[in-house]
């Protein structure tokens, strides 16, 4: 049997040490979306500032929080889904908004745009209309109370777009599923 010297050892473990810190260097934590909670919001019900005008309510979209959003991204888009309903469960049933995005800032606070709307805020933009037939074109198109049950989520991506407005290349970096509540009639 061959011995190995401890002076070798020493060498081998202080090459394997210098080659593996980038090894174990910490990750960049993944981006997280959060949903910021309306005062009256409990659990349960919706507060009136989010359902539709029809049931008496502002028509509101949802407050989000993004953290730890990546390098590059010059836009965030939030697909609204309401996940009870398989015509409008993924992609943005409920309509997709924009928000500008300040290249270099890891966090945002995207501000509740009116829902029902194509045109909303200058710091949003319709992405893309809600997939409801009989309604005209939204960006959102907020819950309202009917016979059937209701579960809004959104899918918040951080995207690079490039190119013109005609010629335009998105590339997703990230991306963030928020369970956002249900609605329902009693």
């Amino acid at each position: 049997m061959k011995l190995i010297s401890a002076a070798a050892v020493m060498v081998a473990v202080q090459m394997c040490a210098a080659c593996s810190l980038d090894f174990f260097a910490d990750e960049p934590e993944p981006m997280a979306a959060y949903l910021i909670h309306d005062s009256r919001w409990n659990g349960k019900t919706f507060p009136l500032v989010h359902l539709c005008a029809r049931d008496g309510g502002d028509a509101m979209s949802p407050i989000f929080k993004v953290e730890n959003i990546p390098a590059g991204t010059n836009v965030l888009l939030v697909e609204f889904n309401d996940v009870a309903n398989p015509k409008l469960a993924v992609g943005g049933g409920l309509g997709t908004l924009g928000y500008y995005h300040e290249s270099g800032a890891t966090e945002a606070l995207l501000e509740p745009v009116k829902g029902g709307k194509v045109k909303v805020k200058d710091y949003a933009f319709t992405e893309k209309s809600h997939r409801v037939k009989n309604r005209p074109p939204a960006g959102y198109l907020p819950l309202c109370l009917d016979t059937r049950p209701h579960m809004l989520t959104a899918t918040i991506k951080a995207v690079r777009r490039t190119g013109t407005f005609e010629n335009s290349k998105t590339e997703v970096l990230a991306e963030d599923y928020v369970d956002v509540g249900g609605l329902w009639r009693k």
